[in-house]
């Protein structure tokens, strides 16, 4: 066990879904300040990449999140997570939501217009940061009773 209630397999799992998730927002801010930077108009028309980006998070990032609840069932069940499961399932949620934003930037690129493709992305990263990895998932505090 180690010191966080978790088996040493367990604490691995998490501590590489912590550094994906960590690369999956620092790649989409690093993204998106390349991206406003390289905007020189301010107008406000959208392009077809921000419908497009605004499509998909209304329509896919809800459904992989209802898809990542029916694969991750223990979080329904009282009972840790597996976590293999969980971190494939935090993957596909997070690389939905960074899709969706990256979309989004492009589309502030190709029409040089911070709005409404920044405010998406912006929207999406907030999604993204607050979708970190939970040790409670994985167990983390129950007693042996609970687990």
């Amino acid at each position: 066990m180690s010191r966080d209630g978790l088996d040493r397999d367990t604490a691995g799992w998490l501590t590489q879904a912590y550094w994906a998730w960590f690369a999956f927002v620092a790649a989409l801010v690093a993204f998106g300040v390349i991206a406003l930077w390289e905007i020189e108009g301010q107008d406000s028309h959208a392009g077809a990449l921000f419908y497009l980006a605004a499509a998909w998070s209304v329509l896919v990032v809800p459904t992989m999140l209802f898809i990542k609840g029916h694969v991750i069932r223990a979080g329904w069940e009282s009972r840790p997570a597996d976590p293999a499961t969980y971190f494939k399932g935090l993957m596909i949620v997070w690389a939905t939501i960074e899709i969706g934003a990256v979309l989004a930037l492009i589309g502030c690129m190709v029409s040089e217009a911070t709005l409404p493709g920044g405010l998406l992305a912006g929207i999406l990263l907030t999604l993204l940061v607050a979708m970190r990895p939970a040790a409670a998932a994985l167990g983390q505090g129950m007693t042996p009773a609970e687990g």
